[in-house]
Formats: structure tokens, C-alpha cells, sequence
């Protein structure tokens, strides 16, 4: 506040505790003004600024002798130290928070020093909202203004050393805090909640609207919790898959709301995870190898070895099956199944499908095995039936390769031949056909007899 004396641009700790009161000094009074009695608190004064000072400044009523002002002398609600007062020039703006704050009259009407002030002279008197009063003199109506506002019409008057200072209350009134309310929710195991959590949040200086989530923290750790200002979003991933149907789990989010002025409060959000039930998780199965041709058994167990279920149930195989091509599986009742390879089949990593339930819910996995092969014979075509029109001493060849057969693809080469029937001689040649002479054993045939010889021969696919 400026001063019209020697140490016009400080407040002095020596005149501190000025009392500035225009009815009192004898000042004469100015129309439309508004006329208190004040002085400055010297516990907060700083004389180290040339154009600002820091100070509380306490504003009090006088009632003139048969005013008849509707409020008592010297009633106070609470509103905060002074900053950034401008002790130069005219008008000063003040911001007063938490200092005792005393209210007289607004003056509408001009008048003579020592007149009386009209017993209908609108008085700004202390509502349930003490902190946060406004009086406008034109309306004569008392109003809660919004921190930063300025209330129009409100001026004062400081006498000090003969002279007169006037300033002007930016803002009587005191930020109060936002109260932030606690909120609930449900969501399931898996599902990812949103909540606006300032629908039910208040703050008495300014709209909802301008209050925002400065933090939310989710007391334990499990889950990850984010905020967009306004929204604060749950995800619990997998961390609450254990709970089974119908169980549940508590979560606690704590989080703060700011109203943007320095007030600050904390709240919580409380949810409640219900669980639902969980489909086993089958992992795949080596079940080793068996013989082409050959039959293996295996049992559930060793299908439901990879198996595991989040939920704790008990986990039952429900059905095996296999694609013909690769064979046949068969349910042998005693919790044992058995696979029987295709014939002549084999192969390495033969896939047989199978299911697992927990009573509820069931997942499919595969298990594996392996087919080794086992070299097959080959297979010497039907009987060959050689007629030739030849001489008793005559020679036939006969290629008995022509209709073997080898599953296997191998190379086939004929290793004996006799005659097992009759007479004559056999030979075996490097192409693997036969060779058979009668030599003179049929020397005795006569003119269009026959006789019939039988050759036993073996083939070799190495």
C-alpha cells in the first residue's frame, strides 16, 4: 500500500499497525465508495520492495452513531494473506486468502463528514460460505466469486500522516479445496473398466468442468491404471485369472484431483474383479516312436502331462482321433489309448488330435509320433506260364521280374532258380531273367507229345 509520506514507495514495520479507518481520520467522503476501517498485519510486511509488499490486511466494520447496519461491529469470516499488493498508484490489486477479515458498509450515496449513514445502506454480511463472499453495490447482492475474479465497486479509503490512499480487492475470497469423492466399480477378470471419476468430485470456487486427475496409483501393484485427466483406466491382463467362476477380488486405485489453484484432494476407486472360469491351456506332446506296422499305447496322462489350468480344475481327456491316412487310435476304456499305424506306413511327426475339458470349458491340442520304417519284401508276380513251340532239345528264357512288385521302391534281382518239377536245367543271367534247357531229357517225346516243367525261383530287393 502506498503511503503519502517520507517512505512514500515502502510500508514501514513502524506503522504497521495503521489503523485506516476515513470516518474516524475525518476524511471526507467519497460517493459510491465503500468505507472501511483496515490495517496491515506486521507479522507479514516485506519493506525490502520498493512496489510490492506482502502483508494482511484486516478489513473491519464501524457503525455510525444510529446507522443501523444489519450486521455486527467487527464480524469476521476468514480469507487468506495478501500477495502482490501494488503500493503505487491507484487502484491496487489485492489477492487476500486465510487472514480474518472484518466488512462494513458499501456507501451508494454521497454525504457530509460526521452525517449519519442511512440505516438502508446495503451491508455484505457473512453467509455459510464465509470465505467466499462478494457484494456488488449496484445490485446490492452478495455473491460467492470465483478465485481471480474481481468484485466491481468495491474501493477503500487508508488515511496515514494527513493523506489518503484508496485500493481496490481484487478477491476476497479464499480457494477452497475440491472434495473428491470415492467411486466403485465392476469388471470382470478380463475386461478393461473406464470410469470418469470427477462426475460426483465438487469444488466451490470453480466448475467441475475444470478439474483434472493429477495421479492414480493401484495400491498392490497388480494391473496397470492410466488416466487421461478426467477417465482413470483398469486393465487387469492375466494378473487375476486365477479366480475361478463367481470368485472375487478387491482393487483399490488411489488418485488425486487439482482444481488448477493449489487445491488438492484424494479419493479412491474401489473395484471389484469377478472371476470367470478359464479354458485349460494344452501345451504339445512327443509321444515317442513305434514300428511301421506295429501298434503303441499310451495313456491321458501323458496328454495331459503339457496341460495346466489357471483355475485349478481337474483336467479329463475327452476324445483322440487320428486322419486314416496315418492309422487308427482306439479308446481302450481304462484311460489308455492305443494307435495302430496305416500298413506299410511310416513317417516322423504323425499328428493325433485330442481334447481337454475341466468340466466347463475345453481346448484341443496335438501329440505327435513317429513311424520308423521297416523294410518290406518284395512281392514275386503270379505263376509265369511259358509256352514254347520248340524242339526237344530246344532253350527258353523267362523274365520272371516283369510282375514283382517292392513297397519299399527297391531295386529287385532274381537270387536261385531249380526246377522243382521235371527235368532240365536252370540258369539265372546278369539281367535277372531265366534260362532253362531240357537238355536230352525229352528225347523221348514223340510227335506232339508235351511235358510240363516247374521252376522255383527266389528275388532279393538287396
Amino acid at each position: 500500500m502506498n503511503m503519502a509520506d517520507s517512505n512514500q514507495d515502502k510500508v514501514n514495520p513502524n506503522n504497521s499497525d495503521i489503523e485506516l479507518d476515513p470516518i474516524m481520520q475525518g476524511a471526507d467522503r467519497v460517493k459510491g465508495q465503500r468505507e472501511e476501517d483496515a490495517h496491515l498485519d506486521s507479522a507479514n510486511i516485506d519493506e525490502t520492495q520498493d512496489t510490492q509488499t506482502r502483508a494482511n490486511i484486516h478489513l473491519g466494520s464501524r457503525e455510525a452513531e444510529g446507522s443501523g447496519l444489519a450486521h455486527e461491529e467487527g464480524q469476521t469470516f476468514p480469507s487468506s494473506s495478501t500477495e502482490n499488493t501494488q503500493v503505487e498508484g491507484s487502484p491496487v490489486h489485492t489477492n487476500i486468502e486465510q487472514a480474518e477479515v472484518k466488512v462494513s458498509a458499501f456507501m451508494a450515496e454521497e454525504f457530509e463528514p460526521e452525517a449519519e449513514i442511512p440505516s438502508d445502506a446495503p451491508v455484505l454480511t457473512a453467509g455459510v460460505a464465509t470465505s467466499e463472499l462478494s457484494f456488488d453495490p449496484i445490485t446490492q447482492n452478495t455473491t460467492a466469486p470465483q478465485v481471480g475474479e474481481v468484485q466491481p465497486g468495491t474501493t477503500a479509503q487508508t488515511i496515514e500522516s494527513g493523506s489518503r490512499q484508496s485500493f481496490v480487492p481484487e478477491n476476497l475470497a479464499a480457494n477452497v479445496p475440491p472434495v473428491a469423492s470415492d467411486d466403485v466399480g465392476v469388471l470382470t477378470e478380463d475386461e478393461a473398466f473406464t470410469l470418469n471419476v470427477l462426475n460426483n468430485d465438487k469444488d466451490a470456487n470453480t466448475d467441475r468442468e475444470q478439474l483434472f486427475i493429477v495421479d492414480a496409483t493401484v495400491d498392490g501393484g497388480l494391473g496397470a491404471v492410466s488416466h487421461d485427466g478426467t477417465n482413470i483406466t483398469f486393465n487387469p491382463g492375466s494378473a487375476y485369472d486365477y479366480l475361478d467362476d463367481g470368485e472375487t477380488e478387491t482393487v483399490t486405485i488411489t488418485y488425486s484431483i487439482s482444481d488448477g489453484e493449489g487445491g488438492t484432494d484424494t479419493a479412491t476407486l474401489t473395484l471389484e474383479i469377478v472371476g470367470s472360469n478359464d479354458a485349460p491351456v494344452v501345451n504339445a506332446v512327443d509321444l515317442g516312436t513305434t514300428l511301421e506296422d506295429t501298434s503303441v499305447t499310451f495313456s491321458a496322462a501323458d496328454l495331459l502331462a503339457g496341460a495346466t489350468d489357471v483355475d485349478g480344475e481337474a483336467l479329463n481327456v475327452t476324445a483322440v482321433t487320428v486322419d486314416a491316412s496315418y492309422g487308427t487310435v482306439v479308446d481302450n476304456g481304462d484311460g489308455t489309448y492305443s494307435f495302430t499305424p496305416a500298413a506299410d506306413y511310416n513317417g516322423t511327426d504323425v499328428p493325433l488330435n485330442f481334447t481337454v475339458s475341466d468340466g466347463t470349458a475345453s481346448t484341443d491340442g496335438t501329440a505327435t509320433i513317429d513311424v520308423t520304417a521297416v523294410n518290406d519284401g518284395p512281392v514275386a508276380a503270379s505263376a509265369v506260364d511259358t509256352v514254347a513251340d520248340v524242339g526237344e532239345n530246344g532253350s527258353v528264357t523267362i523274365d520272371v521280374l516283369s510282375g514283382a512288385t517292392d513297397v519299399d521302391g527297391d531295386s529287385l534281382a532274381v537270387t536261385t532258380a531249380t526246377v522243382s518239377s521235371g527235368d532240365g536245367s536252370v540258369t539265372v543271367n546278369a539281367d535277372g531273367t531265366l534260362s532253362y534247357d531240357p537238355g536230352t531229357a525229352y528225347n523221348g517225346l514223340d510227335d506232339g507229345e508235351t511235358a510240363t516243367v516247374e521252376i522255383s525261383y527266389e528275388i532279393s530287393d538287396g
